[in-house]
């Protein structure tokens, strides 16, 4: 299959769409040759009789992730690219987390990841491999981002939901979460 953006015309997209595939094989195949980003070393939280929650490895740990939102249902955007994720892991240290459990070949359980203005948290891409859903992994990562958003003095957080399910409600009302007033309106300015 030939990729939609592809087929679309825009030069300008064409090109986003191939520096985001040479930088995803990069990071793949041979991720020494990114340069890190330096975040602040955070303590790993443990998910008792599964794994743990640490750090996301820039970019390392990127195309394992991206698998796993593809696996979730979650429609990639522009805002999904290596680049702009950069951006996002580098504004917000500390609040990109997966989940894994293994040691020697570690397996991706999940992943999370949040940004903060200083005013309200949005926390984005909740999501948690399906071999493990219902064991407490989506809870781990949510109480370890809750944890160091109010450890930075943060006091209010929203979470996005892109087509929210019952099981997902469901597994927000469980965490203490409720739903929002608001409704949501975006526009590309890109």
């Amino acid at each position: 299959d030939v990729p939609p953006v592809l087929l679309g015309g825009s030069h300008a997209a064409i090109d986003a769409w191939k520096a985001e595939q040479r930088l995803a094989r990069t990071a793949e195949r041979r991720p020494d040759l990114l340069p890190p980003l330096e975040i602040s070393a955070e303590r790993d939280a443990r998910i008792p009789n599964i794994g743990r929650i640490r750090q996301f490895r820039w970019p390392t740990d990127f195309p394992g992730t991206r698998a796993l939102w593809e696996a979730s249902g979650y429609e990639l955007g522009a805002l999904d690219t290596p680049a702009e994720l950069a951006k996002l892991f580098e504004r917000n240290p500390g609040l990109a987390l997966v989940a894994e459990a293994g040691k020697a070949r570690p397996q991706l359980l999940g992943a999370a990841f949040a940004g903060w203005d200083g005013r309200t948290a949005t926390i984005y891409r909740l999501a948690v491999a399906e071999s493990h859903r219902r064991q407490g992994v989506g809870s781990a990562l949510l109480a370890e981002l809750e944890q160091r958003l109010r450890s930075a003095g943060c006091k209010s957080a929203r979470i996005l939901l892109e087509s929210p399910s019952e099981a997902a409600t469901s597994f927000l009302a469980k965490a203490g979460w409720q739903p929002g007033d608001a409704s949501s309106w975006s526009k590309s300015l890109g």
